[in-house]
């Protein structure tokens, strides 16, 4: 007799007459500030519930950059359904409506369970503060968690190579402070043999930097400010820094002339410059 039954649990299984716990539909989460605002993940394959109730609207939020193309429902004439963009709008007209809505945008697919829950006062007001109905519903996506996650992991890794400390080569430098210039004087200076990188006291006006030539003129050198330090895109023998009349002679006692190529197109290991044609 048990075996009988059991092998007739299976038959109804196997025919589909009895569904398994797992096909229910996802009823979205409540939200912490409102229970009446629901968050929901996305997933292809699951139906998403919505309860709501005549003279309750329910607004359904898809992904940033969707747009609904096609909406169908088993019960259309007591639905009223408006689509803007990524946004669902739902309202039901009458009781006892119960139906589905398949819903195809520019990039996914959605199922939902339209319900409506029994309700003997023949008011929507008894729903205005029922947890379970919903005003709103806003769906998260896992990828673009992920690529967020990513994103924010790769610029997080930039930044700390930027900000790193670059890798002295060559610290013999030494300089000649003209009367009344301490204002500028650079309270370090290495290279790292293709660039040279100067430090001034905190709080201190950064001056203009010169490098002096073979026939003793001076040119303006490129340079730009990484962390704490003043870059200069070359190393020399020597160069002058200048703001009003203070100056300051810097000089690179240790001056290698072929010093160190820049593969890289920038000052810090690990970081590349890379020209993306417009």
């Amino acid at each position: 007799m048990k075996n009988g039954i059991k092998n007739i649990v299976i038959a109804m299984l196997i025919a589909g007459v009895i569904t398994p716990a797992i096909h229910a539909a996802e009823v979205p989460v409540p939200s912490m500030r409102d229970a009446r605002t629901k968050l929901v993940q996305y997933n292809a394959d699951e139906v998403y519930t919505v309860n709501t109730y005549p003279g309750i609207a329910t607004r359904i939020i898809l992904g940033e950059g969707e747009t609904v193309t096609d909406i169908a429902t088993g019960f259309s004439t007591a639905w009223e359904i408006a689509d803007r963009g990524n946004v669902i709008y739902v309202k039901p007209k009458q009781e006892k409506a119960d139906t589905n809505m398949l819903v195809v945008t520019n990039k996914r697919e959605y199922q939902f369970d339209l319900i409506m829950p029994n309700n003997p006062s023949k008011t929507a007001t008894v729903f205005l503060n029922n947890r379970n109905i919903a005003y709103t519903i806003r769906f998260s996506y896992p990828e673009d968690v992920k690529v967020l996650s990513e994103e924010a992991l790769k610029q997080a890794t930039l930044k700390e190579k930027l900000a790193a400390q670059p890798i002295p080569k060559n610290w013999k430098y030494s300089m000649m402070v003209a009367e009344n210039s301490s204002d500028i004087k650079p309270s370090e200076a290495f290279d790292d043999g293709r660039f040279t990188y100067i430090k001034f006291a905190a709080g201190r006006s950064w001056p203009a930097i010169f490098q002096v030539q073979d026939d003793k003129t001076e040119k303006i050198v490129n340079s730009n400010s990484e962390g704490e330090y003043m870059v200069i895109h070359k190393i020399g023998r020597e160069f002058v820094l200048r703001q009003g009349k203070q100056v300051v002679g810097l000089y690179n006692d240790a001056y290698n002339p072929d010093g160190v190529p820049t593969a890289t197109g920038v000052t810090v290991d690990g970081v590349e410059r890379k020209v993306i044609a417009e």
